[in-house]
């Protein structure tokens, strides 16, 4: 097994094209030329602080979804091959998203 892990910090949105560009810069970044081409299990920590949870919208499905979507085409090709997604929320100092993708 194989893992690759990076933070984006910033405030976390769903359907928020800016934070999806700067999941997509991270990932190209953190996976270079690299691809899983296998299944692929990935976590993802959102991290608020105290203050700005009580204000999050949406529920976390939409925020999964919107780095999935980000990852997909660099971290593996199609997100048929994510096996699993364990995302939490966090209370955290500065804000943003931690994600770790792990396959073969």
């Amino acid at each position: 097994m194989d893992r690759v892990s990076f933070t984006v910090l910033g405030l976390p949105r769903p359907r928020d094209l800016g934070f999806r560009r700067s999941i997509i810069l991270a990932a190209k970044r953190a996976f270079g030329s690299r691809k899983f081409w296998e299944e692929v299990w990935i976590k993802m920590e959102f991290r608020f602080n105290a203050s700005t949870k009580a204000r999050v919208k949406g529920d976390i499905d939409n925020y999964i979804k919107n780095v999935l979507d980000g990852l997909t085409g660099i971290a593996f090709e199609d997100d048929s091959q994510v096996s699993g997604v364990n995302a939490y929320w966090i209370d955290f100092e500065s804000e943003g998203v931690w994600v770790e993708v792990e396959g073969d």
